[in-house]
């Protein structure tokens, strides 16, 4: 089932609802971090260390243990989760909630066909960040 293309003009209001709605549904997670301040080169980075990682790995577990091995071919987030759909960017790539997010408003920008990690971006992953930054910024 194809996800219905975000209006030009509305991803932040879309962003916002979504992630209203999902963290009163209980799909969105978010996980807590702490600001530490890093220097390093004469240059000081932001750094959010997890406070636990625990509640993620027991919910992957589930009751009946450890998740199987994933298909190779499987991908992670087809279907998207309802509550975490924002909509279709373009005929290759749409906008989830990042379900585990250490920001707020986390987004995913993701292909609809399986892409491994390690390919290059294409010039459509690009368009597909343009948009969402052109949106967002």
């Amino acid at each position: 089932e194809l996800l219905p293309f975000i209006e030009p003009g509305t991803l932040v209001e879309r962003l916002g609802l979504t992630r209203a709605r999902a963290l009163e549904l209980g799909a969105l997670q978010p996980i807590a971090t702490q600001e530490v301040h890093i220097a390093d080169g004469g240059v000081t980075f932001l750094v959010r260390q997890v406070d636990s990682l625990a509640r993620k790995a027991a919910e992957r577990a589930g009751p009946l243990g450890p998740p199987k091995e994933a298909k190779p071919q499987a991908s992670p987030f087809l279907p998207p989760e309802p509550e975490l759909a924002l909509g279709a960017l373009s005929a290759t790539h749409f906008a989830v909630l990042n379900k585990y997010n250490v920001l707020d408003s986390h987004l995913l920008i993701l292909t609809r066909a399986l892409v491994h990690q390690e390919t290059l971006l294409t010039l459509a992953d690009l368009e597909a960040l343009a948009l969402c930054l052109s949106e967002l910024y």
